[in-house]
């Protein structure tokens, strides 16, 4: 039926808000009502009835669009404002042409900062668009220790070559944000989580548009990573129960990301969120153990930070081999 439209808002919050709609629709003027922040003006030039599908999740510091559609779209408008828009088209996507250029997908389509764009999309068209204030991309760079990132880029519309590595990640980061929001509807994701889903996009957008990235690819001073390395454990071992962010260990141990990334792969094999997630999963398993058959998995998992319990079970189900339950079971064999 033309103009059937399926749109679902959902608002979560627990100490930071995420914002999630969800939008299967056959009317562009339905689709483009419900993208937020963007202003869409679009032509169809095929024939044929559209089938359009929308994901936009806005946290407090990105809004990611996801575009899904079936049609030929001559696409004009303007991305969200306060902005610098970022379009990373699908590994399987049909391609974009940008300035009568067709893109490529180790490509990201920079938006123009102030004034409209422009381009031509084709059938079977998917695409992730990422707004991000200016100001927190440029934080985000002295985090990972790379120069700014929009220096030299133009205020109007461009691509920007990346390699397929870093492309790799960036969608990765993206499909990972995309299950965090979608899989446990019920469930608020947590802050330390929200932060950390926003530092591994910002960080893996401002890696593949740091042009100068290869050229900066030393490995820090072992001095340096060894005094990072040590005051991010000792502050992971003191505060691992109140599910600190990478923010938060980059910030004491006053080291780059790309430095104490660096760190935990050398000595570990593993990078710091990984780490992190280790510690407070065994903080959880000696807990259980200490406390027995009386002890309230989800209170526990909660006081460690873990706030979606199907996905804390399967966490742990990985990391030791046995669910929460079937640790407390043989706590009580014992």
């Amino acid at each position: 039926m033309v103009g059937e439209c399926k749109l679902e808002i959902r608002t979560s919050t627990h100490d930071a808000a995420i914002h999630v709609a969800q939008l299967s629709c056959n009317s562009f003027g339905e689709f483009a009502e419900a993208t937020s922040g963007w202003a869409l003006d679009w032509r169809q030039l095929d024939r044929g009835q559209l089938s359009a599908r929308l994901l936009q999740v806005a946290t407090p510091s990105v809004l990611v669009t996801q575009f899904l559609f079936n049609r030929k779209f001559h696409q004009r408008g303007t991305s969200p404002p306060g902005t610098r828009t970022f379009g990373i088209v699908g590994a399987h996507s049909s391609p974009v042409e940008w300035n009568g250029r067709e893109g490529s997908k180790n490509q990201i389509e920079v938006f123009p900062a102030t004034d409209e764009y422009e381009c031509v999309s084709h059938p079977k068209f998917r695409a992730d668009g990422v707004s991000i204030p200016e100001d927190s991309i440029r934080s985000v760079a002295e985090t990972l220790g790379l120069p700014d990132p929009l220096e030299g880029l133009p205020e109007g519309p461009c691509f920007v070559e990346s390699n397929p590595r870093r492309m790799e990640a960036l969608r990765l980061s993206l499909t990972g944000l995309y299950t965090a929001v979608t899989k446990h509807v019920d469930v608020p994701l947590a802050e330390a989580a929200c932060s950390d889903l926003e530092l591994e996009i910002h960080s893996a957008l401002v890696a593949a548009i740091a042009t100068d990235l290869e050229a900066d690819s030393r490995s820090p001073h072992p001095t340096l990573r060894f005094r990072a390395l040590r005051l991010a454990l000792e502050y992971i071992e003191a505060h691992a129960d109140s599910a600190p962010t990478i923010k938060d260990i980059c910030r004491v141990s006053g080291a780059s990301y790309r430095t104490l990334n660096y760190a935990f792969l050398e000595r570990f094999g593993v990078a710091p969120k990984q780490y992190l997630q280790a510690s407070r999963l065994d903080g959880v398993r000696k807990e259980l153990h200490r406390k027995g058959p009386s002890a309230k998995i989800a209170d526990i998992a909660n006081t460690w930070g873990f706030w979606h319990m199907g996905q804390f079970a399967r966490d742990y189900r990985r990391q030791f081999g046995e669910l929460p339950s079937e640790t407390l079971k043989r706590t009580h064999r014992a």
